[in-house]
């Protein structure tokens, strides 16, 4: 997964919130699902982000 900036308005796989044009979103390019920034999806990869960065012993958690 990968955050992104959404070319184009859609909704989110989990919490149903609408993104839109030019905002800031996870994209699994696996299941081509698009996830809101305030989703627990984006929560989570945004720790394991963080974690990678810092070499922290649970990054892959």
């Amino acid at each position: 997964m990968l955050f992104i900036t959404a070319k184009r308005n859609g909704t989110c796989s989990e919490t149903g919130k609408v993104i839109e044009t030019g905002q800031e979103t996870v994209y699994d390019p696996s299941t081509k699902r698009l996830f809101h920034q305030d989703s627990l999806t984006a929560q989570n990869l945004r720790g394991q982000q963080f974690a990678q960065a810092w070499n922290m012993s649970d990054a892959d958690a």
